[in-house]
């Protein structure tokens, strides 16, 4: 029962996506893909080395790589086989009513791997970044998953579900991260 009332509020939402939303479509493919915000990540780790020195720069890429890495295959390789939920785009009446703009994929919907990713990746840069920089981040991070749902290749639920679960991953990974880092570097200065 509640997942049919989930379906029925997806389908509305994704519905006011494509009908009161400004047109996007020049943009959106382009916002919600990974390669072009290279520019964007390359900037971050450059003003962390600059701000906080080079291995400060080095830690902040290790474990974003650890972070997303972990978030990625949870998202990607372990839930979406469980829940198997299509995506809208494989959807046949909705997609009469949507903007498919992007190759709808193979895989399943359930959670949103690039909400669950650009969240973990936002949390763990948060951490080396002024407050107000954090804000934008993760507003950043936001405005992505919102795109995903604007493309037509997720529902409102998968997207929201991937920011909290992107946000746990993070918290959890992030700890657990920069503890060993930690124990490696006082174990390294120990034996010396």
């Amino acid at each position: 029962m509640l997942y049919k009332y989930i379906d029925f509020l997806d389908i509305k939402a994704i519905m006011f996506f494509h009908e009161v939303m400004p047109d996007l479509s020049f943009i959106a493919p382009f916002w919600r893909h990974k390669l072009f915000w290279i520019p964007l990540y390359v900037f971050l780790l450059v003003w962390i080395s600059r701000r906080y020195g080079i291995w400060k720069g080095v830690e902040a890429l290790i474990i974003s790589l650890i972070v997303v890495g972990v978030s990625d295959f949870i998202s990607a390789q372990v839930l979406k086989p469980v829940f198997q939920r299509l995506r809208p785009c494989h959807v046949d009446w909705l997609v009469q009513h949507i903007h498919v703009l992007v190759p709808c994929g193979a895989g399943y919907s359930f959670p949103s791997a690039h909400a669950t990713n650009h969240v973990a990746l936002a949390y763990v840069l948060s951490h080396y970044l002024p407050k107000w920089a954090s804000v934008l981040l993760y507003l950043w991070a936001i405005s992505i998953g919102i795109m995903q749902v604007y493309v037509g290749v997720h529902f409102f639920s998968d997207v929201l579900v991937g920011f909290l679960l992107g946000f746990l991953i993070a918290f959890v990974m992030f700890r657990i991260a920069k503890y060993v880092i930690n124990l490696y570097l006082n174990w390294g200065y120990g034996h010396r």
